[in-house]
């Protein structure tokens, strides 16, 4: 086994500062890995938090048994890496069994997802161990002279303050600059114009898929999904905007069963929303009929100045019979359908009644008889 002895002093600021260094690696490594770079800065600061909470009293705890090796590194780190998902797991397997539970719930997805964030702490805690490993070899190697290590001391101290305040920068560069994003004339706040709710279970969430990109191909408009197609994933985050700004978002709300909300933006003023908005429920109400609500409360989105189409009646739902029949006696002249026509309401399909009465068969030539 190869044993490096324990780094001379000091202990506690090299061995901080190394730490800090390596959590900027770790953060722009999850920030590529999970698309959160336009969060760079807040996953830096957590990443950095987590590191020196549970990367400290390992390291410590090292460094007094004089025992670094790469494998006591790998441990280390990844135990540092699992420290904070470990403390919110029984918050996780109660999200895992309310989803087994749930009426779309889907639980291999959730342990699957489960499963996959504990692996990238795991992974990106291995990352940040190795890389304070070396870093603080680097500061603290026996062969160099006092005033190198305190230039090199400096020299990364300067870098992990310049890495914290690059990182603020960053998000910047990622800001939407589409239709997609009503706010990207630089506004802190804009509020929907409208909005309504789409009850669907989750096997129809690829139907409505299509229908929006139907919708936005038929009229020139910008489609974007950026969510998985996966049964396993629950989440839905659909977009169709123009150009001249009016946009259209769909997202999941959870607290509502099955309930996919529409928002509707109009950052540039006007009435121009309406008509889209107009045949895009239009459309979606004949696809679904009666599935499609207003959302009524002060809190809630601002309901369409249009009322819902009402929902068909169950009459109309109501299937025809599917036996043939004669005409009616009044019509004895009429030419008789035997494939065409359907009974009407007072009569019966042979043999459907099984009273005395009517246990004779009727003649060839009938094929319904008049209910009494």
């Amino acid at each position: 086994m190869n044993v490096a002895p324990p780094p001379p002093h000091p202990t506690g600021c090299s061995g901080s500062l190394a730490i800090l260094a390596a959590a900027v690696p770790v953060s722009v490594i999850i920030g590529v890995v999970a698309d959160l770079l336009r969060l760079l800065p807040f996953v830096m600061g957590v990443t950095m938090v987590i590191a020196m909470i549970g990367g400290a009293p390992i390291l410590g705890f090292l460094r007094r048994r004089g025992r670094i090796s790469w494998r006591s590194v790998a441990k280390g780190g990844l135990v540092a890496g699992l420290f904070v998902p470990l403390l919110l797991l029984p918050w996780a397997i109660s999200a895992v069994l309310s989803d087994a539970i749930s009426p779309n719930g889907r639980w291999i997805g959730a342990v699957s997802s489960l499963i996959l964030v504990l692996s990238g702490f795991g992974v990106a805690g291995i990352v940040g161990a190795f890389t304070t490993w070396g870093l603080l070899e680097w500061l603290t190697t026996e062969q160099e002279l006092p005033a190198a290590r305190r230039w090199r001391f400096g020299l990364l101290a300067v870098a992990v303050v310049g890495a914290i305040f690059g990182g603020t920068a960053v998000p910047g560069l990622y800001v939407d600059r589409s239709c997609h994003n009503p706010m990207r004339d630089g506004r802190e706040s804009l509020g929907p114009v409208a909005g309504f709710e789409l009850r669907l279970p989750v096997r129809e969430w690829p139907v409505l898929r299509r229908e929006l990109r139907q919708f936005a191909a038929t009229r020139h408009w910008s489609f974007r999904d950026p969510t998985p197609s996966s049964p396993d994933m629950q989440w839905f985050d659909a977009s169709l905007c123009t150009e001249a700004g009016t946009q259209i978002g769909t997202l999941y709300a959870a607290a509502i069963d099955d309930g996919i909300v529409f928002s509707v933006y109009q950052p540039q003023g006007g009435d121009s929303w309406k008509q889209p908005t107009h045949a895009l429920q239009r459309q979606l109400e004949a696809r679904w009929p009666g599935k499609i609500s207003y959302l009524a409360g002060p809190s809630e989105l601002p309901a369409p100045p249009w009322p819902l189409s009402p929902k068909p009646s169950s009459a109309a739902r109501s299937p025809r019979p599917d036996w043939p029949c004669p005409a009616s006696p009044s019509s004895s002249g009429r030419r008789r359908s035997r494939t065409t026509l359907p009974c009407r309401r007072d009569t019966a399909p042979a043999g459907s009644d099984s009273s005395p009465a009517h246990r004779r068969s009727p003649p060839r030539s009938r094929r319904c008889r008049w209910s009494a």
